[in-house]
């Protein structure tokens, strides 16, 4: 029986190599995943999300605290209230924003979670993937400038970073 979805049979291997499709390039390193803990509000993450924050390997040991001080300013207050919804509602969630690393460098990331359950069936927290989609934005144009993201917020910036990192 034919579907007409013959388009869709093709070689990807072939087109993939050619660059026609959107991810065609090797995104791994800019993808990694999360989770956070409601009962004592730890974070883990992978070493991509590490990495994206501006650290080595192994080298924080990450909270809500540290998560929310790299949060570019302009965003700040929609990512807090959307982990405390998170938090409260328990259902899955998505946001795209801008964090800043260690070295102030602007970063747009796009976050997708849902809740997790202990064997109970409760709620134990979220897990889900975090995705550094700035090199898409610069080639679409947009370099993420803001007031916020002056040289003039680096103090401020290094100031929530080491507090939340007790540096």
């Amino acid at each position: 029986m034919d579907t007409g979805n013959r388009p869709f049979m093709r070689d990807h291997g072939a087109q993939a190599a050619r660059g026609d499709q959107p991810l065609a390039a090797d995104w791994s390193h800019n993808l990694g995943w999360f989770r956070f803990y409601y009962d004592d509000d730890r974070w883990t993450w992978s070493p991509q999300v590490e990495h994206m924050h501006g650290y080595q390997r192994g080298t924080t040991a990450p909270s809500t605290l540290l998560v929310l001080s790299h949060v570019h300013l302009d965003d700040f207050h929609k990512v807090a209230a959307a982990l405390q919804d998170v938090r409260r509602t328990q259902q899955p969630f998505s946001s795209r924003h801008r964090i800043m690393d260690t070295r102030h460098r602007l970063h747009h990331v796009v976050m997708i979670g849902a809740p997790f359950y202990d064997r109970k069936g409760a709620a134990a927290g979220m897990q889900g993937f975090c995705l550094d989609v700035t090199s898409a934005n610069l080639t679409a144009g947009q370099d993420g400038h803001s007031p916020s993201s002056s040289k003039s917020h680096v103090p401020y910036r290094r100031q929530r970073i080491r507090s939340a990192t007790q540096c």
